[in-house]
């Protein structure tokens, strides 16, 4: 227990000392700053405008340049073709922090950068080419490239190209919104993410490719090196992400430890290739990617052995389907903790869909070596391009399918962080229990699962207490009122986006919202208004000039006995009243129309009374009935 403190704590220090590497106290934001870096990434979107991932090196702050180690998005002003992967650029801009989301539960695209190292955007009129450097990321980007064209050449487009470019080579720029949503709520994202799934393939592919060399040290040798080039070959094609660093360490440690003849651990190699990234990289621990791959492999390394001899059959084929639902049944139970706090959401037909798709997926990516090597060798793929795109479309079209399914997904899943924990815990004491066989392991399994009904049941009264309303960080001022397990919410219709809707929903079932209706109050907000809360008949009335809302609503208003808290909402710069917002006691918030490069936000911002959504965000006001 001590050396397992000991190493966390080494751990924590390191994680620390490693996300303060970065000193930005050189960058002066309010200035154009000259900067030199080399371009890690070339993103083309679908509208077809180019921008950079940059890897700066250097800064030029007054007159001299100091060495930096950061990254950057660029986007150019105009269309650049010229700038590939692995050049040297320089420009001369405003660097601009990524920003914070505004409303709650959006994700945090800050964060996310921050972990890759990524900081800053800027906006550049001219990017200048120095050096044309041509390193391994070049020509993984090429390679990736020309071997997508050669899918093209063989009649594959449109989603089954996506999907192909996504399953094989990890290339995802492609695949549109609703194909991501399908696969996702499908329990089918995985396949999408060049995983160990695909890295194994490869994997099987060439050790029976190689199987005869295992008579003699050298022969086992040569193997080894063979396929470790192969496996780290394909790592690099399909860009290095967490998971296929994750599978070609593990893999690598098998590959050594055979042409070794030493007997390999599996939890060891996967442990052993965690810990080497970790130190390489100590932000992958915060990577989707990262955790997911790990919790679904050692998920099936510890659930399968227990799950699977509980059903026989001499029959091969049985006994095939059976293996393969329960290492989907494993992966599922081991990334359920995962998939709730992050997704929110859970694949019922998650068994039936994988039955079906991960052979495919197998064909697919074994398809696409073959068609890629017998194109790239003979330009002819000898009418297996046609078979590979048939086994495209009947994966969209599962997938499709799934869809249809009665209850295919069960959605809004909101947890608090503690249940989700009490969840780790009782599938750890769950598996341990299927391993053991001790009765006090699945109690102890049981008494969390209790632990975390009797919290969320706590917690759904605890909301049906609470009394808000919200006010939202979009141009056209949606409003949230909560009334314990209920919410109505005002919207302009004409200006409503389908975006909008999906974050407020989010917020109000992440608050333990039952019910949501929505109503359309044309542009409630778009004059300056005073709202006031009060009771009428047991309901609560929400009063502002100009417009009224009552919850539950009321045919008609009568004296109002209006309580002491209020708040001043301004929402056109043209009604502001400076001098009122001087001397008024009540909150002031300016919604998200005002924004912080307005005369007003330079008049207010530092007023510590006066709330700027478009700045801070989200405001919350509370009351009781």
């Amino acid at each position: 227990m001590l050396t397992y403190l000991a190493l966390s704590i080494a751990g924590f220090v390191y994680l620390q000392q490693y996300q303060q590497s970065t000193d930005f106290s050189e960058i002066d934001k309010n200035a154009e700053l000259e900067w030199i870096g080399q371009v890690s990434a070339v993103n083309t979107k679908a509208d077809g405008k180019t921008n950079f991932l940059v890897d700066v090196q250097s800064i030029k702050a007054s007159s001299s340049w100091s060495a930096v180690s950061f990254s950057i998005f660029v986007y150019p002003k105009d269309q650049v073709d010229t700038i590939l992967v692995g050049d040297l650029i320089s420009a001369k801009g405003y660097l601009n922090e990524i920003n914070q989301p505004l409303n709650p539960v959006e994700f945090d695209y800050k964060a996310f950068c921050a972990n890759r190292g990524i900081y800053f955007n800027t906006f550049e009129e001219k990017l200048l080419l120095l050096k044309h450097q041509k390193g391994l990321t070049y020509y993984a980007t090429y390679w990736r490239g020309i071997v997508i064209d050669w899918f093209k050449e063989m009649g594959i487009e449109g989603d089954e190209l996506a999907v192909l470019s996504a399953l094989s080579l990890g290339d995802k720029s492609t695949l549109s919104p609703d194909l991501k949503s399908d696969y996702a709520a499908a329990g089918a994202m995985h396949i999408l993410a060049v995983s160990g799934l695909h890295v194994g393939i490869i994997f099987l592919l060439f050790n029976q490719l190689f199987k005869r060399f295992n008579d003699s040290v050298v022969q086992r040798t040569i193997k080894a090196l063979l396929l470790l080039l192969v496996i780290w070959a394909y790592a690099m094609l399909t860009g290095f992400s967490p998971s296929v660093q994750r599978a070609s360490c593990m893999f690598s440690f098998i590959i050594i430890s055979s042409a070794l003849k030493r007997h390999s651990n599996i939890i060891n190699s996967i442990a052993g290739s965690a810990l080497l990234l970790i130190l390489i990289n100590p932000n992958l621990l915060y990577e989707l990617g990262f955790q997911l791959s790990y919790a679904a492999v050692v998920g099936i390394v510890l659930i399968h052995p227990a799950i699977y001899p509980l059903v026989g059959s001499k029959f091969w084929i049985i006994d095939k389907a059976w293996s393969l639902i329960v290492v989907s049944l494993a992966a599922q139970l081991a990334t359920l903790p995962f998939t709730i706090y992050y997704f929110h959401q859970f694949p019922n037909w998650f068994l039936l869909i994988n039955l079906l798709i991960i052979p495919m997926a197998f064909m697919i990516v074994s398809g696409a070596l073959i068609v890629a090597f017998f194109w790239g060798v003979f330009r002819q793929d000898f009418y297996l391009g046609d078979i590979l795109n048939a086994i495209l479309e009947g994966l969209n079209r599962v997938i499709s399918f799934s869809q249809s399914l009665p209850f295919a997904v069960t959605e809004n899943i909101w947890l608090s962080n503690f249940s989700v924990g009490c969840i780790f815990l009782t599938l750890i004491f769950l598996v341990y229990f299927l391993l053991e066989k001790k009765p006090a392991l699945l109690m102890a399994a049981l008494s969390f699962l209790l632990l975390m009904f009797s919290l969320e049941s706590y917690l759904d009264f605890a909301q049906s207490k609470k009394r808000f309303i919200g006010f939202y960080a979009f141009d056209n001022s949606p409003i949230s009122v909560v009334n314990g397990l209920a919410a109505e919410v005002f919207v302009d219709d004409s200006t409503f986006y389908p975006y909008q809707k999906k974050v407020i929903a989010a917020h109000l079932y992440s608050e333990g919202i039952r019910k949501i209706n929505w109503r359309n109050q044309s542009s409630p907000l778009k004059t300056a208004g005073i709202i006031k809360l009060g009771k009428w008949k047991g309901s609560t009335i929400l009063s502002a000039m100009n417009w009224n809302i009552i919850f539950p609503i009321e045919s008609h208003l009568q004296e109002l006995d209006l309580s002491e808290e209020w708040v001043c909402i301004f929402t056109n710069e043209n009604n502001v009243d400076t001098q009122f917002i001087k001397t008024t006691s009540a909150k002031v918030v300016f919604a998200n129309t005002i924004k912080t490069w307005s005369p007003t936000y330079a008049l207010f911002s530092n007023n510590k009374a006066v709330h700027f959504i478009s700045k801070k965000g989200y405001y919350q006001l509370n009351y009781s009935d």
